[in-house]
């Protein structure tokens, strides 16, 4: 799971995704909440974009300790 690993190791994964792999892993994510995000939203953002929503979604998951 995206959440138990090591955070830089996570930031290092999400940096070596590309648009596809974002845009999968995204609409994917095992969350305890709902992404609500549609494909044309998804599809209009950069790719940044797409690691920052990636990149929070696991923080939010992550357990805070």
């Amino acid at each position: 799971m995206w959440w138990s690993r090591p955070i830089d190791e996570v930031v290092r994964q999400i940096t070596q995704l590309d648009r596809i792999e974002l845009t999968e892993a995204i609409q994917s994510f095992p969350a305890r909440f709902r992404l609500d995000f549609t494909g044309d939203y998804l599809a209009a953002q950069s790719d940044e974009r797409l690691r920052h929503l990636l990149l929070a979604a696991v923080l939010a998951q992550r357990p805070h300790n």
